[in-house]
């Protein structure tokens, strides 16, 4: 079943439940069920803007921050407030910054969102990364969470 975004009412909470067989073998016999459930939560800021899940990930020396199920207005996020703490030596870097948003293809049903934390990470470890993100004035979201930077 598709639904058309214009007939989701994002005050309200979605879950879709998946109903399906494995076949491991493919061979029509020893079916596996299985089932998987996903959330499309309500938006619960005057913004209207749904941020979805965040990862970072590692682009060289920089970390982007990709955001999947962001399903409405993530590029109304006009603003970033971050800190960035390095766990081994206990430095921090603490500011703002406009994102710049693009989109991309995980691959061909997986769209994400995406922007980068302004900063060059040079020391391989461990980093605690907080963001506050606004559309305009309003706080839309936060993300509190563990990057490990290394080789890549």
């Amino acid at each position: 079943m598709y639904v058309l975004e214009e007939d989701i009412d994002y005050t309200y909470n979605y879950v879709a439940q998946l109903e399906m067989k494995y076949d491991k073998s493919n061979n029509g016999k020893n079916l596996e069920d299985h089932t998987e459930k996903y959330t499309l939560k309500a938006i619960d800021n005057a913004a209207g803007v749904a941020i979805g899940s965040a990862t970072l990930v590692q682009n060289g020396k920089y970390c982007e921050i990709r955001f999947y199920d962001s399903y409405y207005n993530i590029n109304k996020i006009d603003k970033i407030d971050y800190s960035v703490f390095n766990l081994s030596n206990n430095n921090s870097w603490t500011n703002s910054f406009v994102p710049e948003w693009s989109s991309e293809n995980e691959d061909q049903n997986v769209i994400y969102f995406k922007t980068k934390l302004p900063i060059e990470f040079e020391e391989k470890t461990t980093y605690t990364v907080k963001m506050n993100l606004y559309a305009g004035d309003i706080l839309v979201g936060q993300i509190d969470t563990t990057y490990i930077y290394g080789d890549k």
